[in-house]
């Protein structure tokens, strides 16, 4: 099976019929983080090389380059948490369904959790532009627009707990991603803020 472009860009673009059409495709979690994420989460490590040990991190008028190892060792780091985070946002999105009066299936939660991500990780390129690169911010809360419009078509969700589970989902999120970024440079303390 192969990363259908077709797909993602429905997602991004008509999430209204993309979300119809991942849900009735029912993906197992397995290949579905085989396809899409194993691959997609390359970018934003790969980004994050790019930024480190290419670019550099500019910080009170200087700039600071790490070497080509520490570079490739956090954006494997950052690889690998980001896999482990959208993991983690399945496994909440399939754990509280039930209290959410919503469908309880781990490759539905599974695929909401990959395709609600995509939009950060490739919009993730653009923190490499200078002075745009905050667009970044927009693109990735995309992602959480993603998230709710997916929620009652794919894990059908009533609309009375929709607000709810989304709220709570978001809450979680918002501990689970920052961790991805914060986790890599504890290993390399010495850096600046990245």
């Amino acid at each position: 099976m192969s990363l259908s472009r077709q797909r993602i860009a429905d997602v991004i673009l008509k999430p209204g019929t993309g979300w119809t059409e991942i849900k009735n495709e029912k993906l197992p979690a397995k290949k579905l983080f085989v396809t899409y994420a194993l691959t997609l989460a390359i970018v934003p490590a790969a980004v994050q090389f790019i930024k480190m040990s290419v670019i550099g991190t500019a910080l009170l008028g200087l700039r600071f380059r790490v070497p080509v190892a520490v570079g490739l060792v956090h954006a494997c780091l950052y690889y690998v948490l980001s896999l482990a985070g959208v993991f983690a946002l399945a496994s909440l999105v399939f754990a509280l369904a039930p209290s959410f009066r919503s469908r309880k299936d781990f490759d539905l939660a599974a695929s909401l959790a990959v395709f609600s991500v995509i939009p950060a990780w490739l919009g993730e390129v653009l923190i490499l532009l200078p002075y745009i690169g905050f667009i970044w911010v927009f693109v990735a809360l995309w992602g959480l627009v993603l998230l709710y419009l997916g929620l009652p078509v794919v894990m059908e969700t009533p609309r009375d707990q929709l607000l709810m589970y989304f709220i709570v989902i978001m809450i979680s999120g918002f501990v689970i991603i920052p961790l991805v970024s914060i986790i890599p440079n504890l290993f390399f303390p010495g850096l600046p803020a990245l």
